[in-house]
């Protein structure tokens, strides 16, 4: 099986066990950024779910049925609203297999995002991918280096049509500095792409 293959295996096993957990999911990685910005490429897919922690064992046993090992968590990322669990799906990690990164609600943000997913079709199928103004949050707040690059392919392809009226309101809501990180990011684009205030 080729990656693209094991992508899409990973990412139908990953979908059939959330679906049978009766909670709402959507896709907050690489895959909705090449629906909204630019394509990169990757190895693991990232999930929000509406689970909350205290229901990590009922994941693991969905996942588990699909062939799923968990690798880490749940944990919680040092200074942000955000936990996950880790799973890896083939063989062991650095070898062929794929990463599923799943995050739980930890945060009313999060379940309104939730609310707002759209099903984009990928390959054969659709899928529930995050808005472009909420997957805009999640890159803020990751905030690495592809995160600040896959930032501008969202911006550059969908600026003149985001909701920022919904951004900043979600932004000052999760605090953090989040809202002051925002304007910085669209005062830069703005001025390279000479736009005006949205």
């Amino acid at each position: 099986m080729n990656l693209e293959a094991k992508f899409r295996d990973a990412l139908e096993r990953t979908s059939r066990a959330l679906e049978r957990l009766g909670e709402p999911w959507m896709l907050i990685g690489a895959i909705p950024v090449a629906a909204w910005g630019r394509a990169r490429a990757t190895t693991d897919i990232d999930f929000q779910t509406h689970l909350e922690v205290h229901r990590a064992d009922a994941l693991d046993l969905e996942l588990r049925k699909e062939e799923f090992e968990r690798t880490d968590g749940p944990l919680t990322i040092p200074q942000k609203p955000l936990a996950l669990v880790k799973y890896w799906l083939g063989a062991r990690p650095n070898a062929a297999g794929i990463g599923i990164d799943l995050f739980f609600v930890t945060g009313a943000w999060q379940t309104e995002g939730l609310s707002r997913r759209i099903a984009v079709t990928f390959g054969d199928r659709p899928y529930w991918v995050a808005t472009p103004e909420d997957l805009l949050l999640y890159k803020l707040l990751a905030a690495r280096e592809h995160d600040l690059n896959d930032i501008a392919g969202i911006l550059e392809r969908r600026y003149d049509s985001m909701d920022w009226g919904y951004v900043r309101l979600a932004a000052s809501r999760i605090g953090l500095g989040l809202p002051s990180f925002l304007e910085r990011i669209l005062d830069q684009f703005r001025k390279e792409f000479g736009k005006e205030p949205g």
